[in-house]
């Protein structure tokens, strides 16, 4: 079981917003996502480099763990330090005690 001290950084989980219909079969979102300020253990793994005719596209990968939450697995996105990283996957651990959200900042 992880101990409390290992989740030093706050985050904040983005869930989506209430959607309706747009009349012709499709879904838009009608409010802005919830945000849920939770406490994790943040690393970064590594940068990646993708060069692109003319430009390089950088992205940093962060492996983010918290206290295991049932709800926490239906986040989209991930907030930290006032950045917007997409999640990539989440997974629980077999005892359920920990989720592990692997992100991405930046594009791939």
């Amino acid at each position: 079981m992880a101990r409390a001290g290992q989740y030093r950084e706050q985050i904040k989980l983005v869930f989506p917003g209430a959607s309706v219909s747009d009349g012709i079969g499709g879904w838009l979102p009608s409010t802005e996502a919830e945000k849920l300020n939770i406490w994790a253990r943040v690393q970064e793994l590594r940068g990646s480099q993708m060069l692109t005719p003319g430009k390089e596209i950088s992205s940093k990968v962060y492996k983010i763990t918290s206290r295991f939450r049932e709800q926490y697995l239906r986040a989209e996105a991930l907030e930290f330090h006032g950045q917007r990283l997409k999640i990539l996957s989440a997974t629980s651990d077999e005892r359920r005690t920990e989720v592990t959200y692997y992100c991405q900042h930046g594009q791939l």
